[in-house]
């Protein structure tokens, strides 16, 4: 009996899903209507400054295994990167497998705001040849003052 409950219940749960994408993928567009479906519970925009930090960070070649972290600095604070990510405070912020690794800084970078909006791109090329979102790269993690705005710490 509750098998047969939990079957209805998928069932009915993948119908309202086929509903959705239906009146999703009905909806008139133009190439100057630039309408996304929300397909998940969180907005595109919810933060995508972590996440190209997060990404960059990933991408810079390492010299073995480990955790790698995208942590937010501030503009303007004493400590540099390599004092952030050699921090037993930010350890502690990890699970417990993580704390007791040896913690050091692989890159600091700075992920510039408010870059110009480019348009979406989903449905048909647009906004081509045009300059959007950039990421510098100090090649130091003793850069301090108002430069790296994320470090890359890694713990291995």
């Amino acid at each position: 009996m509750a098998v047969n409950i939990f079957k209805i219940f998928f069932m009915l749960i993948s119908f309202a899903g086929y509903i959705s994408f239906l009146k999703a993928s009905s909806l008139s567009r133009s190439h100057k209507d630039h309408l996304r479906v929300r397909r998940a519970f969180r907005a595109y925009y919810y933060n995508y400054l972590d996440e190209i930090a997060m990404a960059t960070c990933a991408a810079i070649p390492s010299s073995g295994p480990g955790l790698i972290y995208a942590v937010r600095r501030t503009c303007g604070e004493k400590p540099n990167c390599k004092d952030i990510c050699t921090d037993h405070a930010l350890r502690k912020q990890g699970p417990k497998e993580v704390q007791n690794l040896a913690w050091h800084c692989k890159e600091s970078l700075h992920v510039y705001k408010r870059q110009p909006a480019l348009k979406d791109n989903y449905e048909e090329y647009t906004d081509s040849h045009k300059l959007g979102l950039a990421v510098y790269r100090h090649h130091s993690c003793t850069v301090s003052g108002c430069g790296p705005n994320y470090c890359c710490c890694v713990a291995s």
